[in-house]
């Protein structure tokens, strides 16, 4: 954490767009490294791709960007915040 600054307990990531994704060696062992059960599957079911997944709400409050949207979600609920364009 940088001077000056501090955690406010959310976290900021995206994810992928693809409803089904193929794990990859990588996939696999960061899956191992977390024990989240899926490293011996072939492909894995994406429920975030259009938004948060359950593991996000589960794991309270936070930032996603899915489908080029910026969301925040917080006590269950989704609040979208807008397009991001890259421009």
């Amino acid at each position: 954490m940088l001077d000056g600054f501090a955690f406010t307990g959310e976290t900021l990531h995206s994810h992928p767009w693809q409803k089904v994704l193929t794990m990859t060696t990588a996939a696999r062992a960061w899956s191992r490294f977390h024990k989240d059960g899926h490293d011996g599957a072939p492909t894995l079911r994406n429920d975030g791709a259009g938004g948060f997944s359950r593991a996000d709400y589960a794991g309270g409050p936070g930032w996603l960007v899915a489908k080029g949207q910026l969301l925040h979600q917080a006590g269950g609920r989704t609040t979208r915040h807008g397009e991001i364009t890259g421009k």
